[in-house]
């Protein structure tokens, strides 16, 4: 297989012409194995047992050179949980809405730098979906002996529309848009993309408010329900605070990944003890001391301040009802110029949590308490 560049979830374009252009796109990180099955069974193709994605994507590519619609294949596309997650609310809830390119023209390779296929009608969940093909660009060494070269990214972002919101899923990756970032790419810029997917979404009907009540569902609605409440287990596993010049970055402890704490940075869990020291110094000036349920109020109410008052910019947190996970995610709220505070948006997680469509599900009734679709 031609390199990837190490994507995971974006399309190293090497410029392959026709089919072999389609086929390698279907075998990125992006269309998953039940994806690519979708269409087949739509189509009633027998699957052979053990085949790879090699077999999955060429049958795929001949069923569309046939005149096979791409339709299932988009819908299994779409339902694919992402990493990242943004929401809006619709200015004109009836607007009709277009694409500028139809489904059949998913596979081939966009003419423009950013293309919306669609809409996909998927009626089960009374929802729209529009798939947005952008590219960013990506130098890499394909030799170690040649300087880097420029090829362009594929990556895809989905716009989930129902009556009242838009939300738009994604999956970020590295990548080298300057050639001495090539062989170690940065994380790809994808804030001021995602921007820009509304305003596109905009000129194709779709409006949708600016702002966003993320922090106020958040920290005035979620935090105040479940933080305290004892048939909840509440975990906060990152917050990102200033005010008045002075920061506050807290992580959680290293996780089993071992991804690491940076100096500067305070652990997360640690706050709650500290929030109880900052209580009981506090209250060695009272005499006599107060009961032992006064000192722990205080400590709650300095704690909820470092969360809720101190400017906060994003904060994370991971939520259970018994064993049961109900959501784990780490919230920005769009309280910024650049990098990813420049947008509202929540940064999931898979596997139990359902990534992405389990964080708007948890989400929606506390940021559209009206909203029929919740």
């Amino acid at each position: 297989m031609a390199k990837t560049g190490g994507f995971t979830h974006a399309f190293l374009d090497l410029l392959q012409q026709g089919d072999e252009y389609s086929i390698a796109l279907l075998q990125a990180g992006d269309f998953g194995i039940d994806t690519l099955r979708a269409l087949l069974s739509a189509n009633r193709v027998v699957v052979p047992r053990g085949v790879g994605k090699p077999w999955l994507a060429s049958e795929v590519v001949r069923l569309a050179k046939d005149g096979a619609s791409l339709g299932p294949l988009a819908l299994a596309l779409a339902h694919q949980p992402r990493k990242w997650v943004a929401i809006r609310q619709r200015s004109d809830p009836g607007a009709e809405f277009v694409s500028n390119r139809s489904l059949s023209d998913l596979l081939d390779r966009p003419t423009s730098p950013a293309t919306w296929y669609g809409p996909i009608e998927d009626p089960e969940r009374d929802r729209r979906w529009l798939i947005r093909a952008g590219h960013a660009k990506h130098y890499i060494k394909l030799a170690d002996d040649e300087p880097p070269r420029k090829f362009a990214a594929r990556w895809h972002a989905i716009a989930e529309v129902s009556s009242d919101f838009v939300a738009l899923h994604w999956n970020n990756f590295s990548a080298a848009e300057e050639p001495k970032d090539a062989g170690k790419p940065p994380q790809y810029a994808y804030w001021w993309e995602i921007k820009k997917a509304y305003e596109e979404l905009a000129e194709l009907g779709l409006e949708t408010t600016a702002g966003s009540n993320l922090k106020a569902a958040v920290l005035d609605k979620i935090l105040p329900a479940f933080w305290v409440n004892p048939d909840f287990t509440w975990e906060d596993t990152r917050i990102r605070a200033e005010r008045s010049g002075i920061s506050l970055n807290a992580h959680t402890a290293p996780s089993s990944s071992g991804a690491r704490r940076r100096d500067h940075e305070i652990d997360a869990k640690g706050l709650r003890s500290l929030a109880r020291e900052l209580a009981s110094a506090a209250l060695k000036a009272i005499d006599p001391p107060p009961p032992e349920q006064v000192r722990q109020r205080m400590a709650l109410y300095i704690l909820l301040a470092m969360i809720r008052e101190w400017g906060t910019k994003s904060y994370g947190f991971q939520l259970h009802r018994g064993e049961e996970p109900m959501f784990r995610g780490h919230c920005y709220f769009g309280i910024g110029t650049s990098g990813p505070d420049l947008i509202p948006h929540v940064q999931c997680y898979s596997a139990e949590f359902e990534g992405s469509h389990g964080a708007l599900k948890f989400l929606l009734p506390y940021l559209f308490p009206d909203n029929q679709d919740t």
